[in-house]
């Protein structure tokens, strides 16, 4: 399913970037399953005559952990006060019920 939504983003984006598609967490630090989803991206995405022969597409791997820090990342600066993340407006419906400092600690 996940392939699928991807297919119709990289038919948009085919003649205007390099795409770089991103895996982490455990599986996504298998070299076999990186293998396996560039296979099959390259199967399923065919580029037109716009690539003129380049590889725009490039499947890469990083850490277990990725993921893991990007989302303590987004908390701490939810934390912090940000309005937006990412260009995503921050919802304080919850932070209303606790309190703004209800959890905050100076260290």
């Amino acid at each position: 399913m996940e392939i699928s939504a991807l297919l119709v983003l990289l038919r948009d984006l085919a003649s205007t970037a390099k795409i770089r598609i991103f895996l982490t967490g455990s599986v996504g630090e298998s070299e076999k399953f990186r293998r396996s989803v560039d296979d099959l991206l390259r199967k399923l995405f065919t580029c037109d005559e716009a690539c003129k022969g380049e590889r725009i597409l490039e499947v890469q791997t990083l850490t277990r952990h990725s993921a893991a820090i990007g989302c303590a990342e987004i908390a701490r600066d939810v934390f912090n006060g940000q309005k937006r993340i990412l260009g995503i407006e921050v919802d304080w419906k919850g932070r209303k019920v606790l309190g703004k400092d209800a959890y905050r600690k100076e260290y």
